[in-house]
């Protein structure tokens, strides 16, 4: 397997700045170089001088590197409690506006997203929600929207859902072709798909970000960047629901957010 100097890592980043307008400079080294690596090894490529140079000459190729470095959530309904919390928070005032907006920035995969929908649906919430759905890779973005997940998570997802107290048969959400399923896109109607991250958002404000697990693969810095973003993208006593694994405290943030669970991370905009 390849392995990356800092002075190869850090020509990857230069170029796919320079290229696709993207800045990875300050995302936690171990996971990202890890994630080159593994891209360099599976693609068969000699060097990161080979590679950057197929960066700069091949648009498509391009893109499926970037869409490689993302990191995909692992399945639906993960943390149950955490969605059940969530829920419990927002429900009453979606019930009150029939506007209620929620952004998923840099989202990866559909997992996180289409639990959300089906927590929604359920409740009777979805046409009461307009989400929008950002993502740095187009090939996510068109990914999320095809609703294909590998047949390999079907039991976690089954398990996740029952865990949540979800109300109807999980299978009935969507088909299955081959070794994939696709869920119903009747679910989608109400998003909006744009090809953006959280630092290039328009200053749009919304009552809920999910962004859940991102954090934990920004350094010190991109890390208190990013929850300053968020916070200019929240309306006032409004919601950011992160991982478990992940916190604000580092961020001296006091006086900006109010976490709402001790149990979970979801915090209010003050």
């Amino acid at each position: 397997m390849v392995r990356l100097g800092i002075v190869e890592y850090r020509n990857i980043i230069n170029s796919l700045q320079l290229l696709v307008k993207l800045d990875f400079s300050d995302y936690a080294l171990t996971s990202l170089k890890w994630r080159f690596e593994r891209f360099i090894q599976l693609r068969k490529i000699h060097s990161s001088e080979d590679l950057i140079h197929r960066l700069k000459k091949d648009s498509v190729f391009r893109d499926q590197f970037v869409q490689a470095i993302s990191v995909p959530s692992t399945s639906m309904f993960r943390d149950p409690t955490a969605w059940k919390i969530l829920l419990a928070q927002i429900e009453q005032t979606i019930n009150k506006h029939p506007n209620y907006r929620v952004l998923f920035p840099d989202c990866h995969s559909g997992e996180e997203l289409y639990t959300f929908l089906i927590i929604l649906k359920e409740k009777g919430l979805l046409e009461n929600v307009k989400i929008k759905v950002s993502s740095f890779s187009q090939l996510n973005l068109d990914g999320i929207q095809r609703g294909s997940f590998d047949l390999k998570n079907r039991e976690a997802n089954q398990s996740n859902y029952e865990r949540y107290g979800g109300k109807h048969v999980f299978e009935n959400y969507f088909g299955i072709t081959e070794n994939r399923s696709y869920f119903d896109k009747k679910l989608l109607e109400n998003i909006e798909f744009t090809k953006e991250t959280i630092f290039s958002s328009t200053s749009n404000r919304y009552n809920l970000v999910i962004y859940r697990n991102k954090l934990i693969y920004f350094n010190p810095q991109l890390h208190k960047k990013a929850i300053m973003e968020i916070h200019k993208s929240l309306l006032p006593l409004s919601y950011l629901f992160i991982g478990v694994k992940e916190t604000l405290d580092c961020c001296s943030i006091e006086d900006k957010f109010q976490k709402q669970s001790k149990l979970e991370n979801i915090y209010k905009r003050r």
